[in-house]
């Protein structure tokens, strides 16, 4: 969702990020409720000690950590956190 939006914003076509995107919708991960519940619960620990995701970024983030996998993010909110790589993403024009 955050890759579509990411490409939209920044100028590419619908078309041109839809073929994107679906590229790799053989690597998406399904999710549960259950991965929804812990995913928000990790969210509002953040929020408790003042560190604010999103939505998105939390399950994400609860998503790479529950399959053993990176969380690939540009977000300064995920400095130091377990498993995270940051991603030098910037805005066109």
């Amino acid at each position: 969702m955050e890759t579509y939006w990411a490409l939209l914003r920044d100028g590419i076509s619908e078309e041109e990020a839809t073929r994107i995107v679906e590229s790799f919708e053989s690597l998406l991960l399904d999710f549960s409720f259950p991965d929804i519940r812990a995913a928000l619960a990790l969210r509002l620990r953040w929020h408790r000690r003042g560190t604010r995701i999103s939505y998105v970024d939390a399950i994400g983030y609860h998503l790479a950590r529950s399959h053993g996998l990176r969380f690939l993010t540009g977000d300064p909110a995920f400095r130091g956190a377990t498993g995270v790589t940051f991603l030098g993403l910037g805005r066109r024009g």
